[in-house]
């Protein structure tokens, strides 16, 4: 775990709106948890307050307005193994900056200090969520373990698998600096349906047939990577990092965040397995 010494703010252009905004990040009272807000007024961060089935992002509906593309903050700040904190949204969307978690986890990890070990613990059965081609089992562990299993026919994807085991170290190193992608063949339906607008090769990954548009790959499954630091964001949405060891194969924004509501309602219960469809 590490504790937020001082609040920081970073700034810069939304990926899918193009327009300016801003989060500040502040340290929170001990044990209180994560909570969000704007204009000073804030509510603990859960579940309920993601807007359900969003695509390509993840979007909070809050007092003052919405605010999406929250993914990569949440990431970082689970990454990092922070536990309390306010979150305070200016504009309708949070910076995407490089397009990865990296620069939220640099500025957090300069602003903190460890603060011990976090409390073992298990939450509650194991869980199991089916929805359309994408598939979850959650099974309680000592602390939150992810591994991703993603598939795409494409020479530059293919079938690949991501493994984060808990630690900071390697969620800085290995996790953090995964960029947010698109094949080429997408993009005419993403700009159609008027996402992307403030997208570009200085926040984006774009595959084309040929190989990554605009410089080589952070790393050669980069794209499983960054699928495994989308779930990490969706999860914190519990407002903690649930006690699991989280499979998923094919996970995206709208099924992660079923998941994320179906642990946060059954974290407290008992050990028998359940099933969501």
């Amino acid at each position: 775990m590490r504790r937020l010494l001082r609040e920081f703010l970073l700034a810069g252009r939304g990926l899918h709106g193009g327009e300016e905004g801003a989060v500040r990040v502040r340290p929170g009272e001990p044990g209180a948890g994560l909570f969000v807000g704007r204009n000073g007024t804030f509510e603990p961060l859960r579940p309920a307050l993601a807007v359900p089935g969003t695509a390509r992002c993840t979007e909070l509906r809050l007092a003052g307005g919405a605010v999406r593309t929250v993914e990569h903050l949440l990431a970082a700040v689970a990454g990092c193994g922070i536990r309390d904190a306010r979150l305070e949204f200016e504009g309708p969307e949070v910076p995407i900056l490089d397009g990865s978690a990296l620069p939220w986890a640099e500025r957090l990890l300069e602003v903190s200090e460890p603060a011990g070990a976090e409390p073992p613990r298990r939450d509650g059965g194991v869980r199991r969520l089916r929805s359309g081609g994408s598939w979850y089992e959650a099974t309680p562990a000592a602390r939150a373990t992810l591994e991703v299993a993603y598939e795409a026919a494409h020479p530059w994807i293919g079938r690949r698998r991501a493994v984060w085991g808990g630690e900071t170290g390697s969620f800085v190193r290995e996790v953090a600096p995964a960029r947010t992608f698109a094949r080429w063949e997408e993009l005419e339906g993403i700009f159609a349906a008027g996402q992307a607008r403030g997208g570009s090769l200085e926040c984006a990954v774009v595959l084309g047939p040929d190989g990554p548009l605009g410089g080589p790959l952070r790393f050669p499954d980069e794209p499983v990577r960054h699928k495994l630091l989308d779930l990490l964001g969706d999860l914190a949405l519990c407002g903690f990092l649930p006690a699991y060891r989280v499979r998923a194969v094919q996970p995206h924004h709208a099924a992660n965040g079923r998941l994320a509501r179906l642990l946060a309602e059954n974290g407290a219960g008992g050990g028998a397995d359940q099933s969501a469809q």
